[in-house]
C-alpha cells in the first residue's frame, strides 16, 4: 500500500567524471553514470537505470538542462536563483523499460506535464540553504487522480564533511513536501483505483513525502 511518508527512496549512484568546455562564456557540461532505484516512490521493486544528461548555459544566464528543462540563471557570491520550464516526472501502470510497475496495474499512468520551476541557494558561512518550488500544470481535469496540477516543495541544507588535499566532501539533509494534490496523485488510491487494482482505498494529506541524507565527493585535479 502506498504510503505518504516514504522515507527510504534511496538510489545507490555511480557517476562518472563530468567533462565541461568553455568558449566565449558558454559552458557545456555532460554526465553519465547509473543508478539502482524503486520502479516508482514508495515501490520494494529495483531497477539499475542508465543516468545520462547535459547542460548548455548562455552568457547571459539563459540554460537549458536535460533535467530542469530551459530556464535563466543568477549567480552571485552567496546567492544563487533560477527559474525555469521543463516536464514533470511519470509513473506507468505497467512495467516498461526503466519505468512503471505491473504491481500499479489499474491504477493509471501518470503523465509527464509542464512544470513551471524557482529554485534559489543562499551561503551562510560553510552553510548552503537551498528551496526549490516546483508547480506542474493540470493534465487532465476529467482525471482527477492521475490528471489533476499539483505543487512541491524542496528544502535542503548542505555542509562540507572534508575539505582537503584530495577533494571534497558534502553531506546534505533533503526534505520534500507535497500538496494535497500531489500527495493524492502519487501516493493516493481511490474508490475508482482501488476498484480496478490490488490497492484498497487510501485518503492522503498534504506534507511531508520524503526526507533523506546524501553525501557527495569531488576529487581534486592538478
Amino acid at each position: 500500500m502506498f504510503r505518504p511518508l516514504c522515507l527510504s527512496l534511496t538510489s545507490c549512484c555511480l557517476l562518472l567524471p563530468s567533462t565541461a568546455s568553455h568558449a566565449e562564456d558558454w559552458r557545456y557540461s555532460l554526465r553519465a553514470g547509473a543508478a539502482s532505484a524503486p520502479r516508482y516512490s514508495g515501490s520494494d521493486e529495483r531497477v539499475i537505470a542508465p543516468l545520462v544528461g547535459g547542460e548548455i548555459v548562455s552568457p547571459y544566464g539563459v540554460f537549458l538542462d536535460s533535467e530542469r528543462g530551459l530556464g535563466w540563471a543568477f549567480d552571485e557570491d552567496d546567492f544563487g536563483l533560477s527559474v525555469y520550464i521543463g516536464a514533470s516526472d511519470v509513473r506507468k501502470d505497467r512495467k516498461r523499460g526503466y519505468k512503471g510497475s505491473d504491481e500499479l496495474s489499474g491504477m493509471g499512468s501518470i503523465k509527464s506535464r509542464p512544470v513551471l520551476g524557482l529554485d534559489g541557494t543562499y551561503h551562510m558561512g560553510p552553510l548552503i540553504l537551498g528551496a526549490e518550488f516546483e508547480h506542474a500544470l493540470e493534465k487532465d481535469a476529467d482525471d482527477h487522480d492521475t490528471g489533476s496540477s499539483w505543487n512541491r516543495l524542496k528544502l535542503s541544507i548542505s555542509a562540507p564533511l572534508y575539505d582537503g588535499e584530495y577533494g571534497k566532501v558534502m553531506g546534505s539533509l533533503n526534505s520534500q513536501f507535497g500538496d494535497g494534490d500531489y500527495v493524492r496523485t502519487w501516493y493516493g488510491v481511490s474508490a475508482a483505483q482501488a476498484s480496478r487494482s490490488q490497492f484498497r482505498v487510501h485518503d492522503t494529506q498534504g506534507g511531508l513525502v520524503v526526507a533523506r541524507t546524501e553525501t557527495r565527493s569531488s576529487e581534486n585535479r592538478p
